[in-house]
């Protein structure tokens, strides 16, 4: 788990990984843009084929906005569209509560990794391709304004994943008749995962990066964990079916009697069903 810095890609991440971790089949769990930090899942060689399998949602940001000022990327790293002078008041943000914590959909942003028939949205809004941006459905668990010291707000929110927090941000503000742009964003936590057990990608060096590593059963314990024998083992990397005690429990992780993981599966009928081997 990697405390992202700012000014760096998410790839970034991985590029630097690879120099220190040796060229591996590396994968990211929800981007962070450049100017955002913080929680940064990693998934290194097979356990790259546990991502579609852990928790992610939902997701806590601490965010910085600014109101007056609009950016073609929703950011503050982009260009100045639109400003207003209109003077936000805590009163007033806190007056739309309700509606920011009934919000159900959101405009994709167009400076977006999302693809847009087979082109990145980002890359067509460079370009100044005309598109129009898809809806996307999301959910605002928590929201809770922290500090009002206008023209900036900052504001904690527990989102589902799949949320721009750069459109949030433009969101709230068109509430309050005005334009905003988001100046400081860092994620908190992703899931079960809290950046409090995340180490800052500076101190990751080539001797060390694999005491910084964790176990598949511990970033998913909303999965349940079955042990199999050494002969159960080998017919589950097989990919033989196995007869168990349990019963509907849906996907578990899979590990040897030493509690090593191997892979994962479905369990149903008293019958553990092998999905993914990670051996």
């Amino acid at each position: 788990m990697i405390d992202k810095p700012t000014g760096i890609s998410s790839y970034d991440v991985i590029r630097r990984l690879n120099k220190v971790a040796g060229k591996q089949k590396m994968g990211h769990i929800g981007t962070l843009d450049p100017f955002a930090s913080g929680l940064l899942p990693i998934c290194i060689g097979k356990a790259t084929k546990a991502i579609p399998y852990l928790k992610t949602d939902p997701k806590t940001y601490l965010v910085k906005m600014k109101f007056g000022l609009r950016t073609n990327t929703g950011d503050i790293t982009g260009e100045t569209t639109q400003e207003d002078e209109r003077v936000i008041q805590m009163s007033d943000l806190e007056n739309c509560l309700p509606k920011i914590n009934s919000m159900t959909v959101q405009d994709t942003p167009r400076f977006s990794a999302k693809k847009i028939g087979g082109k990145r949205a980002y890359e067509l809004a460079r370009k100044n391709i005309d598109f129009q941006p898809p809806k996307q459905q999301i959910r605002i668990y928590e929201f809770e304004p922290i500090e009002m010291a206008y023209p900036y707000c900052t504001y904690l929110c527990v989102v589902s994943k799949g949320t721009y927090i750069r459109t949030l941000s433009e969101d709230i503000a068109a509430m309050l008749d005005t334009v905003a742009t988001t100046t400081e964003l860092r994620r908190l936590s992703v899931g079960n995962i809290n950046v409090d057990n995340a180490v800052k990608l500076d101190d990751i060096t080539s001797s060390n990066w694999q005491q910084h590593l964790l176990s598949i059963p511990k970033v998913c314990p909303h999965l349940h964990t079955i042990t199999l024998s050494e002969p159960d083992v080998k017919k589950f990397l097989h990919g033989r079916n196995i007869r168990c005690s349990e019963n509907h429990i849906g996907n578990i992780i899979v590990t040897d009697e030493k509690g090593t993981c191997v892979g994962i599966a479905k369990v149903e009928d008293n019958t553990i069903y092998p999905k993914k081997a990670l051996q």
